[in-house]
């Protein structure tokens, strides 16, 4: 259980092979702490053989009816991100999954300025998730949490710096008197 005795509801996304041989299982391995409430995938052969395999009582075709379910604490996308089934997925989970108004005014305006995937449009940003995922998997396949974590932290360290001068460099973020980051 966790800490306050409720287990967490989370939809998986895309119930391919990553999905099928690496986020389920260490999900449902983790039963006391997670429910699998819900997985999507387009599917439905897949999603119904995964739904059975793994116990997840709903089962959809689309990552919006996934994130729409009611109860959810979380989302794993388990999709590359260049497929067309997460594009826009990922961001309304993100926007969906906001608890302020100010963050959902931003993220809804973001999303109008670069629809699909951010990183597409920033140089670099794909290459340096491609080898953070990498770094990241191969950690978790010694086991090594803590160097999975280490290896994400400093995968997105690297991906918001290309986008902060990305954006500083479009004139998007105010220059400060020191110049950009």
């Amino acid at each position: 259980m966790t800490a306050n005795g409720d287990r967490k509801r989370v939809a998986v996304i895309g119930a391919g092979l990553i999905s099928q041989a690496m986020h389920l299982p260490h999900l449902a391995l983790l039963r006391d702490r997670f429910e699998l409430a819900v997985v999507a995938d387009p599917s439905r052969t897949v999603r119904e053989r995964v739904g059975d395999r793994f116990g997840i009582p709903a089962r959809v075709a689309t990552a919006s009816e996934a994130i729409a379910h009611p109860g959810l604490h979380g989302v794993v996308v388990g999709t590359p991100n260049a497929t067309p089934f997460v594009k826009d997925a990922f961001h309304a989970a993100i926007v969906a999954g906001s608890n302020t108004p100010r963050l959902k005014v931003l993220l809804r305006a973001m999303s109008s300025i670069f629809p699909g995937n951010l990183f597409e449009e920033v140089p670099g940003t794909l290459d340096d998730e491609r080898q953070g995922q990498a770094a990241i998997v191969r950690a978790l396949g010694r086991g090594d949490g803590d160097r999975a974590a280490n290896e994400y932290a400093t995968t997105m360290e690297s991906i918001g710096a290309r986008v902060t001068k990305f954006f500083y460099e479009r004139g998007i973020f105010a220059a400060t008197a020191a110049g950009t980051p």
